[in-house]
């Protein structure tokens, strides 16, 4: 039970840290900039853990 607790609280902070800022500066911004930011914090996470899981792997 802790240990789905850590996780959890893990992801959180994740995405937190991945879309704490797009998401509060996109809510003064207009709906098409606050697409773009979402759309900009979605690439750089999944190209910082693809670049993560590469050097884990040795490619």
């Amino acid at each position: 039970m802790n240990l789905r607790l850590i996780t959890f609280a893990i992801v959180l902070l994740a995405v937190y840290l991945a879309f704490g800022d797009f998401l509060t500066a996109s809510t003064l911004s207009t709906p098409e900039g606050f697409v773009s930011d979402i759309g900009r914090a979605i690439g750089g996470a999944v190209t910082g853990v693809a670049t993560k899981v590469g050097n884990l792997l040795g490619s």
